[in-house]
């Protein structure tokens, strides 16, 4: 993003009252329309302070939901929180979705990546990137068990073995070939281990 765009956003920014900015930002890490239950959820009371921004022109309120007029302010503040206060903001997002009856798999995934939370990218990201897969959308399957490899250790074995089959063909549908040999190769050897493992465990 250039640098003046970002400084001709920030500038609006800064005519707002202070509550209104720490409102702004938990909506700044939600790439998308906010729904009015999320962001209920997110910032219960605090909703209120939002007039301001949309009197200035920052927000807009649809039927759907809450939505920043232009997605570079909505960056450009995103992009201005420091490392721990972006973290914190997306764990918010992560606990408020977590606590509705049927969360979006893959918007919960992509909140809890950058927020660190390993246990809920390895909860719901395989069983996202399955049901992208069934529905066609394989660049989203992919997206998925990319974001979940780097937590598979903490996946039982044969389910690690699976996800690695997994990416390995969403890898050669995405005609990266090179890796999609690397990763077969690498989940056949995991199936070979537990074939072993299971003979070995089988009584006499």
């Amino acid at each position: 993003m250039p640098a003046s765009v970002t400084d001709a956003a920030l500038a609006r920014l800064r005519r707002l009252g202070p509550g209104c900015v720490t409102a702004l930002e938990q909506l700044s890490v939600v790439p998308t329309l906010v729904d009015f239950p999320l962001a209920d959820a997110l910032l219960g009371e605090r909703l209120e302070e939002l007039a301001e921004a949309e009197e200035h022109g920052i927000i807009e309120t649809r039927a759907d939901g809450l939505a920043f007029r232009h997605e570079l302010a909505r960056r450009a503040l995103e992009k201005t929180l420091p490392r721990l206060r972006h973290r914190a903001l997306h764990r918010a997002v992560v606990r408020a979705l977590r606590a509705t009856t049927s969360p979006d798999k893959e918007r919960l995934v992509h909140h809890a990546v950058q927020a660190d939370d390993a246990a809920t990218v390895v909860e719901f990201a395989p069983g996202a990137g399955r049901e992208a897969r069934s529905a066609g959308s394989h660049r989203q399957a992919l997206a998925q068990f990319d974001a979940t490899l780097p937590y598979a250790d903490r996946l039982p074995p044969v389910e690690r073995a699976w996800l690695v089959a997994d990416h390995s063909w969403e890898l050669y549908l995405a005609h990266r070939f090179r890796e999609a040999v690397i990763e077969a190769l690498e989940a056949a050897g995991r199936y070979d281990e537990l074939a072993r493992s299971a003979r070995s465990a089988k009584p006499c």
